[in-house]
């Protein structure tokens, strides 16, 4: 069966591959998109699983998937180590995919998926999920405005137990994303990427410090704690300015950050359905992949 764009009515037919907790969440979040048909979940155990959503069929086998459900995109939500491989089917199929972070961890695999993405003339996109945040966008015109120094991403999780790999790729992307949104990686005229000259990993017992240094005074900085001190994610950005500190945990309910980046993608295929382009966030992922690289342990 040939998978066509979107349906006749304009829907995007989405399926999901993973379905463990982030995959849940967003199942959940991608039937609440208005221009989503959501109609399959994938995963070994996904047939044996009764989904809250209605329409949703399960398939252990994504090229079932495609073939019985109709399928034109993914959203690929698998553990780290699983999500090159998955996203490589996924284009290998004919599918435009939205792929969790961390895309993949070398830069060979991140050279791969984008170059097959653009022979087979498909959308790929990474869902940085804060980027989306309603209060982060209220920040990027004042920050393209204002020289962005310092970027702190302070994140508590009481109870979970993190590893240092946890911290570089699934923290890390975070970070990194937002420092190159709020310009910690152009030049002081906008003209020049800069890549991270040096990161570093540290541990104590307040928790884990990620921290990425670009141009001279220019620092990204994650902290990562879990005391029982109940959960917070805030996003601290000092420009020219001054200060500006952000609830990352705070959203109202019709701006859900999830949301807005599914119909990000949405927007993005359609768009390509109509020959305007592909649209994609290589550079980003690019900057996001070789700077974790060199962090990673």
């Amino acid at each position: 069966m040939k998978t066509t764009l979107v349906a006749s009515n304009s829907r995007l037919r989405l399926g999901v591959v993973g379905t463990g907790r982030w995959g849940s969440v967003i199942l959940r979040e991608a039937s609440r998109v208005g221009d989503i048909d959501l109609v399959a979940a994938v995963s070994p155990s996904a047939p044996s699983k009764s989904f809250p959503i209605a329409g949703v069929e399960g398939f252990a086998d994504l090229a079932q998937a495609v073939t019985e459900s109709g399928i034109a995109a993914v959203v690929v939500a698998v553990p780290r180590s699983e999500s090159a491989r998955a996203v490589a089917c996924a284009l290998a199929l004919g599918l435009h995919v939205l792929a969790e972070k961390p895309l993949c961890m070398l830069e060979r695999e991140c050279d791969y998926l984008y170059a097959k993405a653009r022979e087979v003339g498909k959308v790929l996109c990474v869902d940085y999920t804060y980027l989306f945040h309603e209060s982060v966008q209220s920040l990027l015109p004042a920050s393209n405005a204002e020289r962005t120094p310092t970027l702190e991403l302070r994140v508590n999780d009481p109870g979970r137990r993190v590893t240092p790999a946890d911290v570089v790729w699934d923290w890390g992307p975070h970070l990194i994303s937002l420092m190159e949104a709020f310009g910690l990686m152009k030049s002081n005229r906008g003209e020049v990427a800069l890549a991270v000259e040096e990161t570093e990993l540290s541990c104590d017992a307040g928790g884990w410090t990620l921290t990425a240094h670009t141009a001279p005074g220019r620092t990204g900085r994650l902290v990562l704690q879990s005391a029982e001190i109940g959960k917070k994610r805030t996003l601290r950005l000092t420009t020219a300015g001054g200060t500006r500190t952000v609830d990352l945990l705070r959203h109202t309910a019709t701006t859900s950050p999830v949301r807005s980046s599914l119909q990000r993608f949405t927007d993005d295929v359609r768009r390509a359905g109509e020959g305007r382009g592909l649209a994609s966030d290589e550079n980003m992922t690019r900057a996001v992949t070789r700077a974790l690289s060199a962090a990673a342990i």
